[in-house]
C-alpha cells in the first residue's frame, strides 16, 4: 500500500490491522509493533517521518481515537 506524502520527508498511511506482534518493512526499514487483541481488524494510522533518515521513526495509532479529541 503506498503512504501519501505530507510534506517534509513525512507520509501517512490508513489501513486495517492485525493483531498480535508485527514486523511493518518501509524501504529497508523494519518496525516491530504489537497490536492489542482488542484492535483486531481496526484501521490504523501510520506516519512514517524520514526527516532523519540515520534514524527514521513509524508513528501508529488506531484511527478511532481522532473522534475522541473532541
Amino acid at each position: 500500500m503506498p503512504f501519501e506524502f505530507l510534506g517534509e520527508n513525512q507520509y501517512r498511511l490508513v489501513t486495517t490491522v492485525e493483531s498480535g506482534r508485527q514486523t511493518y518493512k518501509i524501504n529497508t526499514w523494519k518496525f516491530r509493533r504489537t497490536i492489542p487483541a482488542e484492535d483486531d481488524g481496526a484501521r490504523y494510522v501510520f506516519i512514517f517521518d524520514a526527516r532523519r533518515l540515520s534514524r527514521p521513526r513509524l508513528v501508529m495509532y488506531p484511527e478511532y481515537v481522532l473522534s475522541e479529541l473532541n
